[in-house]
């Protein structure tokens, strides 16, 4: 990712309990019964430990974890609980659902292929998929075959964008009980009309389908049948990265480690994992996570995923990407995204990002600020940068209330970056299991001001 190549990083991941499960509703609580908050890990920056605190008691979220990257060190890095003593204890290492911040990854997954010549943006998905309709018929749309790699990037590939979303009629056309699984909406996919017109710009508009077959191409190239198998080798094991996997969907399947999701307010839905549909708790098997990896269904500490983006920093000698990589992919980003023919309120997300810019007050690109936001039914996550100075990624297990403080920037958090001194503050990569890496960069700048606009997660995210 150009210019992202000097960058200091925050990840934030924050998680929502329901009032019901804790309790009753904040009405009908005493104001005197002020839930305890719990920290651990680096010792207090009150500046930013209060602005966290402030969003979750705001929003109902009682847990966080923060990791801040300054050039290619992890300097900060805690979890936060504010609850009851029976609230799950989060902390640094702790998994949380990624949401569309999957797509950052997928979109470099990408990138990583294109570098090693293994693909182009113009490739043809169908080169790679060879996919067939229902009853092993060829695709029932003939532009089927146009889609391609940057299509996909940039979400005008005219793929139906509720895919993921549409397990019993999945079901019914390929003849088989709940649930499926990718080839089987691989075939529904091939027997739909598309949309439009691949390519067409005007009709550009934020599609989670189009990641997750980006994710099936990563997958099939690298010789795995899942996205998250697919990277662990040439992406996530060169930099000692652990805790970065697929999310899974049933409360008894949850891994070691993961948060805990709580609808707020609580509320049910019919399973899709299991051909009954029994009713489960929102977020716990009403949504087939295997199904959107690329789009939406990833999870990860924020020690891990702020080590991914440390690696940005290296100037030289990474393990895992180039710096052309980076450059060619942040680029090719930031021409979309600024590329009037896509004229729709829904064309944004291309390669990754929600937006991208040139950092203020400058007109010019590099250095780049940029932000992506994720929102599923019990989370929503925000990353943003400076490159060259900082960025932070801001996850959630539950809804803070579409609240645009945190997003596409949190300003409490930018203000702590202007003014502490991170230059002499130790390493804490070794500490989580990941050496140090090689200081390859002169010292970050100061950030700017952001200048994003606003955009309501409501809007933008299914997953």
């Amino acid at each position: 990712m150009a210019g992202l190549g000097r960058a200091a990083l925050v990840i934030v991941c924050v998680s929502l309990l329901s009032m019901t499960a804790s309790g009753g509703s904040a009405a009908v609580r005493s104001r005197a019964e002020t839930p305890p908050f719990r920290m651990v890990g680096t010792p207090r920056i009150d500046e930013i430990d209060q602005a966290v605190r402030k969003v979750m008691a705001g929003g109902g979220v009682r847990g966080a974890s923060l990791a801040i990257v300054y050039g290619t060190r992890l300097v900060f890095a805690k979890g936060y609980t504010l609850g009851p003593p029976s609230t799950p204890l989060v902390e640094p290492t702790t998994y949380f659902r990624q949401a569309s911040v999957s797509k950052l990854i997928t979109s470099l997954a990408i990138m990583q292929l294109v570098d090693e010549g293994k693909l182009t943006l113009g490739t043809r998905m169908q080169s790679i998929l060879h996919l067939r309709a229902p009853g092993g018929r060829p695709p029932k749309d003939p532009r089927f075959g146009d889609i391609t790699i940057r299509n996909l990037l940039d979400m005008d590939s005219g793929l139906d964008p509720a895919l993921e979303d549409s397990d019993t009629a999945i079901a019914a056309a390929v003849g088989k009980r709940l649930p499926v699984n990718v080839g089987d909406l691989e075939t529904y996919a091939a027997g739909e009309t598309l949309a439009f017109k691949p390519g067409d710009k005007s009709r550009a508009a934020y599609n989670n389908s189009n990641f997750d077959f980006l994710a099936y191409i990563v997958a099939k190239l690298r010789g795995e049948k899942a996205f998250a198998d697919a990277i662990r080798k040439p992406l996530l094991k060169p930099l000692h990265i652990t805790r970065i996997r697929g999310a899974e969907a049933l409360l008894s399947q949850q891994l070691p480690g993961e948060a805990t999701y709580y609808p707020n307010p609580y509320a049910t839905a019919r399973s899709v994992m299991s051909p009954s549909q029994p009713t489960v708790e929102l977020g716990y098997g009403d949504e087939n996570f295997s199904l959107f990896q690329g789009g939406g269904g990833m999870s990860a500490a924020a020690t891990d995923m702020a080590r991914l983006l440390a690696a940005f920093n290296l100037e030289r000698g990474n393990p895992a990407f180039s710096a052309a990589a980076l450059a060619r992919w942040m680029k090719y980003g930031y021409t979309d995204l600024h590329d009037h023919a896509y004229s729709g309120s829904e064309a944004f997300g291309f390669f990754g990002f929600d937006a991208l810019g040139p950092v203020a007050p400058s007109s010019s690109v590099p250095p780049y600020e940029g932000d992506k936001g994720g929102y599923l039914e019990t989370s929503q996550n925000a990353i943003y940068f400076q490159s060259g100075a900082f960025a932070y990624v801001l996850c959630f297990n539950g809804h803070t209330g579409h609240d645009s403080n945190w997003y596409p920037s949190f300003a409490p958090v930018i203000g702590a970056m202007e003014h502490v001194d991170w230059s002499k503050a130790p390493d804490l990569f070794p500490r989580y299991g990941m050496p140090s890496f090689e200081t390859t960069m002169g010292k970050p700048r100061s950030p700017g001001v952001p200048h994003l606009q606003f955009i309501d997660p409501k809007r933008f995210y299914v997953h």
